[in-house]
């Protein structure tokens, strides 16, 4: 929820923040010609194709903003990194799906690694910005179809986190549109770990539209949610398919992979009558397979999402169907400008924010209060203008710690003391409602 608040850093190990890479220097940009676009690239790549280049620093704003507006996408302003090729952020200037942002990675070595980050490239004009497919479904019956996906907690390694979760529901949702059904996924109180909860399990009753909504693209007609939750309306949905009138609907479980591709094929020929197809293989295990499959049959590809964001592997590969992506809900929106209220900022704009993440990364990061102090120094260069707020989230409870932490940060001429705990703010707040 809170990368929405802007300018992020994380504190980590060797991950990647140092400036042995070498830094991306401003380039002079070259004039846009007449027609040509601004167009955010898939998740795998790490640098703009040929015949396309990416926006300078001081493109970058402007230019995600443009791509992003042609997806319906959410650009909550711009932040800076030094961010290696160990890390999530590719060099140069990309749109991160996960903080809703557009940033600039000044490292030239750039993130290696798959994230949830589709670098801007300005593209001729004969290219066609990404969502403008004809050949895509869009036109779906009024039969109900489901794809039945509840197992897939007990399949998983338990409850993962909730960016995890986002990225996974996107491509659920994407392959249920692309087959006209509606995706049963397990409730948040199923799917999230309390780890990042302060300990607590969501409640039973809490459905996803708290955290999260899939907001459809342009032209998909169904009116539906494309995803369903909590348990409560689960089997009201089966019942709708199962009973409704007419002939039964064609009922398949996937076991393994292998029946995830089989069963794929003979839905994506059904031209009419409803389905119910269970899956009962993890999402990670199904997603890749699935999408090359899709591929080597010479269909076009829906949006599927099939590696996780911290995955070193590129994705499938080729152009993607789009039926939506996955957005903080109005609720979240909500939180963010009470706590902006909370500590004086005006926008988003005006905050920094500084995750150091301990609990599970003690064995292999340094996040001493030097680490951290070394970190900042060198992720952020003199002279770079700064928010002039700095907001610190910490999954460490440790008090000794955390005193010692905000009074170093606070000692930095940056922020001239303009330091604050965010977790204990956000915690209250969200307790109140």
């Amino acid at each position: 929820m809170l990368p929405l608040l802007g300018v992020a850093s994380s504190a980590r190990g060797s991950g990647g923040t140092s400036g042995a890479h070498g830094r991306i220097l401003s380039a002079v940009a070259e004039p846009a010609l007449l027609n040509e676009h601004w167009l955010l690239e898939d998740g795998s790549a790490h640098r703009c194709p040929a015949g396309r280049r990416g926006a300078t620093e001081e493109e970058c704003l402007a230019a995600v903003r443009e791509a992003a507006s042609r997806d319906g996408l959410e650009v909550f302003g711009l932040k800076r990194v030094n961010d290696g090729a160990a890390s999530f952020v590719p060099a140069g200037c990309s749109y991160s799906s996960h903080s809703k942002t557009a940033v600039f990675n000044v490292n030239a070595a750039g993130g290696r690694v798959l994230g949830s980050n589709r670098l801007a490239c300005l593209a001729p004009p004969e290219v066609v910005p990404s969502g403008a497919e004809d050949e895509c479904p869009r036109q779906c019956s009024d039969a109900l179809s489901v794809i039945d996906l509840r197992s897939i907690p007990r399949l998983h390694t338990g409850p993962a986190g909730l960016s995890d979760w986002a990225f996974q529901l996107e491509g659920e949702g994407n392959l249920a549109a692309h087959l006209c059904a509606q995706a049963l996924v397990p409730s948040p109180a199923d799917a999230l770990t309390p780890d990042h909860n302060n300990g607590a399990r969501v409640g039973p009753d809490v459905p996803w539209s708290r955290y999260l909504v899939f907001n459809a693209t342009a032209g998909w007609a169904r009116d539906t949610p494309v995803w369903v939750s909590p348990q409560t309306s689960r089997d009201r949905w089966l019942e709708r398919v199962r009973d409704t009138s007419g002939a039964a609907p064609l009922e398949l479980t996937a076991n393994s992979v292998e029946d995830v591709l089989a069963q794929y094929d003979q839905l994506a020929r059904l031209t009419s009558g409803r389905f119910v197809w269970t899956i009962n293989v993890r999402y990670w295990a199904w997603g890749k397979p699935l999408a090359q499959h899709i591929r080597a049959s010479g269909a076009l590809l829906p949006k599927l999402k099939p590696h996780k964001p911290h995955e070193g592997v590129d994705q499938a590969g080729g152009e993607e169907c789009d039926y939506g992506e996955v957005h903080s809900s109005p609720g979240v929106h909500a939180q963010v400008d009470a706590f902006l209220s909370r500590i004086g900022a005006a926008a988003a704009s005006e905050v920094a924010t500084l995750h150091v993440r301990r609990g599970d990364t003690t064995d292999r990061c340094n996040t001493s209060v030097p680490a951290v102090l070394e970190y900042i120094a060198c992720a952020l260069p003199e002279g770079e203008v700064l928010p002039p707020h700095l907001v610190l989230f910490t999954d460490e409870t440790d008090a000794r710690y955390l005193a010692q932490l905000l009074a170093a940060l606070k000692t930095l001429p940056r922020w001239r003391g303009d330091v604050v705990h965010g977790d204990p703010i956000v915690t209250a707040r969200v307790s109140a409602d």
